[in-house]
Protein backbone atom coordinates (compact mmCIF):
# COMPACT_ATOMS: atom_id res chain seq x y z
CA UNK A 1 0.00 0.00 0.00
CA UNK A 2 2.87 2.34 0.88
CA UNK A 3 4.58 1.54 -2.42
CA UNK A 4 1.35 2.32 -4.28
CA UNK A 5 1.01 5.64 -2.43
CA UNK A 6 4.59 6.53 -3.29
CA UNK A 7 3.99 5.74 -6.96
CA UNK A 8 0.82 7.90 -6.97
CA UNK A 9 2.71 10.69 -5.26
CA UNK A 10 5.48 10.48 -7.83
CA UNK A 11 2.97 10.58 -10.69
CA UNK A 12 1.19 13.59 -9.16
CA UNK A 13 4.49 15.43 -8.72
CA UNK A 14 5.43 14.66 -12.33
CA UNK A 15 2.08 15.94 -13.59
CA UNK A 16 2.35 19.11 -11.48
CA UNK A 17 5.89 19.70 -12.73
CA UNK A 18 4.72 19.23 -16.34
CA UNK A 19 1.79 21.62 -15.84
CA UNK A 20 4.04 24.20 -14.19
CA UNK A 21 6.48 24.00 -17.11
CA UNK A 22 3.64 24.22 -19.62
CA UNK A 23 2.05 27.21 -17.91
CA UNK A 24 5.45 28.84 -17.60
CA UNK A 25 6.12 28.30 -21.30
CA UNK A 26 2.72 29.75 -22.19
CA UNK A 27 3.32 32.79 -20.00
CA UNK A 28 6.75 33.26 -21.58
CA UNK A 29 5.25 32.95 -25.07
CA UNK A 30 2.51 35.45 -24.19
CA UNK A 31 5.08 37.83 -22.73
CA UNK A 32 7.23 37.52 -25.84
CA UNK A 33 4.19 38.18 -28.02
CA UNK A 34 3.25 41.39 -26.21
CA UNK A 35 2.93 44.28 -28.70
CA UNK A 36 5.61 46.96 -28.57
CA UNK A 37 5.07 50.67 -28.05
CA UNK A 38 5.03 52.60 -31.35
CA UNK A 39 8.17 54.54 -30.41
CA UNK A 40 10.45 52.60 -32.76
CA UNK A 41 9.88 52.21 -36.49
CA UNK A 42 12.32 50.63 -38.97
CA UNK A 43 14.76 50.37 -36.08
CA UNK A 44 14.67 54.15 -35.57
CA UNK A 45 13.76 55.18 -32.02
CA UNK A 46 11.81 58.36 -31.32
CA UNK A 47 13.17 60.28 -28.35
CA UNK A 48 16.71 59.05 -28.96
CA UNK A 49 19.71 60.84 -30.44
CA UNK A 50 19.92 60.03 -34.15
CA UNK A 51 23.69 59.47 -34.29
CA UNK A 52 23.61 57.13 -31.29
CA UNK A 53 21.31 54.79 -33.24
CA UNK A 54 23.08 54.56 -36.58
CA UNK A 55 26.19 55.54 -38.46
CA UNK A 56 26.80 57.51 -41.61
CA UNK A 57 25.96 55.82 -44.90
CA UNK A 58 28.99 54.68 -46.91
CA UNK A 59 30.27 56.75 -49.81
CA UNK A 60 31.65 55.66 -53.16
CA UNK A 61 35.12 56.39 -54.54
CA UNK A 62 33.90 59.84 -55.62
CA UNK A 63 32.73 60.66 -52.11
CA UNK A 64 29.06 60.40 -53.06
CA UNK A 65 26.33 58.62 -51.14
CA UNK A 66 24.63 55.70 -52.87
CA UNK A 67 20.99 56.65 -53.56
CA UNK A 68 18.05 54.51 -52.47
CA UNK A 69 18.22 51.55 -50.11
CA UNK A 70 21.52 50.93 -48.39
CA UNK A 71 23.46 47.73 -47.77
CA UNK A 72 23.59 46.21 -44.29
CA UNK A 73 20.73 45.62 -41.90
CA UNK A 74 20.41 49.03 -40.22
CA UNK A 75 19.31 52.46 -41.33
CA UNK A 76 22.05 55.05 -41.81
CA UNK A 77 22.20 58.82 -42.24
CA UNK A 78 23.46 61.05 -45.03
CA UNK A 79 24.37 64.71 -44.79
CA UNK A 80 21.72 66.50 -46.80
CA UNK A 81 21.41 70.13 -47.76
CA UNK A 82 19.27 71.00 -44.74
CA UNK A 83 20.62 68.48 -42.26
CA UNK A 84 20.91 64.76 -41.75
CA UNK A 85 18.60 62.48 -43.73
CA UNK A 86 17.93 58.79 -43.07
CA UNK A 87 18.04 55.98 -45.60
CA UNK A 88 16.66 52.53 -44.96
CA UNK A 89 18.50 49.24 -45.53
CA UNK A 90 17.38 46.86 -48.27
CA UNK A 91 16.72 44.34 -45.48
CA UNK A 92 13.52 46.25 -44.68
CA UNK A 93 12.07 45.19 -48.02
CA UNK A 94 13.31 41.62 -47.58
CA UNK A 95 11.76 41.39 -44.10
CA UNK A 96 8.42 43.07 -44.86
CA UNK A 97 7.90 42.50 -48.58
CA UNK A 98 6.61 46.07 -48.69
CA UNK A 99 7.83 48.85 -50.95
CA UNK A 100 8.54 51.46 -48.27
CA UNK A 101 10.12 54.71 -49.37
CA UNK A 102 13.87 54.25 -48.89
CA UNK A 103 14.24 57.84 -47.64
CA UNK A 104 11.68 58.40 -44.85
CA UNK A 105 11.47 61.93 -43.50
CA UNK A 106 13.07 61.78 -40.06
CA UNK A 107 12.88 65.03 -38.14
CA UNK A 108 15.19 65.84 -35.25
CA UNK A 109 15.32 68.53 -32.61
CA UNK A 110 18.63 69.16 -30.89
CA UNK A 111 19.82 65.92 -32.48
CA UNK A 112 16.96 63.86 -31.01
CA UNK A 113 14.50 62.08 -33.31
CA UNK A 114 11.02 63.56 -32.80
CA UNK A 115 9.15 62.44 -35.93
CA UNK A 116 9.24 59.73 -38.60
CA UNK A 117 7.15 60.24 -41.74
CA UNK A 118 7.23 57.30 -44.17
CA UNK A 119 5.36 56.21 -47.28
CA UNK A 120 4.74 52.97 -49.13
CA UNK A 121 2.96 51.92 -52.29
CA UNK A 122 -0.76 52.54 -51.91
CA UNK A 123 -1.76 49.17 -53.31
CA UNK A 124 0.09 47.54 -50.41
CA UNK A 125 -1.88 49.26 -47.65
CA UNK A 126 -3.27 45.96 -46.35
CA UNK A 127 0.24 44.53 -46.03
CA UNK A 128 1.37 47.71 -44.25
CA UNK A 129 -1.56 47.49 -41.83
CA UNK A 130 -0.80 43.85 -41.04
CA UNK A 131 2.85 44.76 -40.50
CA UNK A 132 1.92 47.49 -38.01
CA UNK A 133 -0.54 45.26 -36.16
CA UNK A 134 2.12 42.58 -35.89
CA UNK A 135 4.48 45.11 -34.33
CA UNK A 136 2.13 47.16 -32.17
CA UNK A 137 -0.99 45.06 -31.71
CA UNK A 138 -4.51 46.24 -32.48
CA UNK A 139 -4.83 50.00 -33.06
CA UNK A 140 -6.19 52.11 -30.22
CA UNK A 141 -8.36 54.08 -32.61
CA UNK A 142 -9.87 53.29 -36.02
CA UNK A 143 -11.61 55.64 -38.40
CA UNK A 144 -13.14 55.41 -41.87
CA UNK A 145 -13.59 58.58 -43.87
CA UNK A 146 -14.35 59.54 -47.45
CA UNK A 147 -11.68 61.00 -49.70
CA UNK A 148 -12.18 62.63 -53.08
CA UNK A 149 -9.39 62.00 -55.57
CA UNK A 150 -9.08 63.40 -59.09
CA UNK A 151 -7.90 59.98 -60.23
CA UNK A 152 -10.14 57.53 -58.39
CA UNK A 153 -13.03 59.77 -57.38
CA UNK A 154 -14.76 59.34 -54.04
CA UNK A 155 -13.43 56.46 -51.91
CA UNK A 156 -13.49 55.28 -48.32
CA UNK A 157 -10.16 55.39 -46.53
CA UNK A 158 -9.05 53.54 -43.41
CA UNK A 159 -7.09 55.38 -40.72
CA UNK A 160 -5.54 53.74 -37.66
CA UNK A 161 -3.87 55.19 -34.56
CA UNK A 162 -1.49 53.62 -32.04
CA UNK A 163 -0.30 55.32 -28.84
CA UNK A 164 2.31 54.41 -26.25
CA UNK A 165 5.44 55.54 -24.43
CA UNK A 166 4.80 59.19 -25.25
CA UNK A 167 4.46 58.55 -28.98
CA UNK A 168 1.51 58.65 -31.40
CA UNK A 169 1.61 56.69 -34.67
CA UNK A 170 -0.91 57.30 -37.46
CA UNK A 171 -1.45 54.98 -40.40
CA UNK A 172 -3.40 56.43 -43.32
CA UNK A 173 -4.43 53.87 -45.96
CA UNK A 174 -5.07 55.89 -49.09
CA UNK A 175 -6.52 55.01 -52.48
CA UNK A 176 -4.91 51.99 -54.16
CA UNK A 177 -3.05 54.01 -56.79
CA UNK A 178 -1.63 56.49 -54.29
CA UNK A 179 0.75 56.26 -51.38
CA UNK A 180 -0.06 54.96 -47.93
CA UNK A 181 1.43 56.94 -45.05
CA UNK A 182 2.86 56.19 -41.60
CA UNK A 183 3.59 59.10 -39.29
CA UNK A 184 4.97 58.62 -35.78
CA UNK A 185 5.87 61.53 -33.52
CA UNK A 186 6.72 62.50 -29.96
CA UNK A 187 3.67 63.82 -28.13
CA UNK A 188 5.80 66.19 -26.06
CA UNK A 189 7.45 67.60 -29.19
CA UNK A 190 4.09 68.04 -30.93
CA UNK A 191 2.73 69.91 -27.90
CA UNK A 192 5.81 72.14 -27.81
CA UNK A 193 5.53 72.84 -31.55
CA UNK A 194 1.88 73.80 -31.13
CA UNK A 195 2.71 76.10 -28.22
CA UNK A 196 5.50 77.80 -30.17
CA UNK A 197 3.25 78.31 -33.21
CA UNK A 198 0.57 79.88 -31.02
CA UNK A 199 3.12 82.19 -29.38
CA UNK A 200 4.42 83.25 -32.80
CA UNK A 201 0.88 83.89 -34.02
CA UNK A 202 0.05 85.94 -30.92
CA UNK A 203 3.26 87.92 -31.37
CA UNK A 204 2.38 88.71 -35.00
CA UNK A 205 -1.12 89.74 -34.00
CA UNK A 206 0.21 92.10 -31.32
CA UNK A 207 2.68 93.65 -33.74
CA UNK A 208 -0.06 94.28 -36.33
CA UNK A 209 -2.58 95.46 -33.74
CA UNK A 210 -5.04 92.62 -34.29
Amino acid sequence: MKRFSKRIGAVVRSVMTFLACTVGSNVSAQTAAQPAAPDTLFGIGIGQVLESQMGECPKDEKGQYKPGYQSGDKACWVQGRYGKEVRLPLKIVADTRIGFDSDPRVRTRDGVVVEIDAYAEGRQWREVERYLIKLFGKPHESETYERDSRVTGLSKVQARTWRGNGVTLYFDARASNEQTRIRAFSDAWAAQEKKEREEQENSRNRSTGK
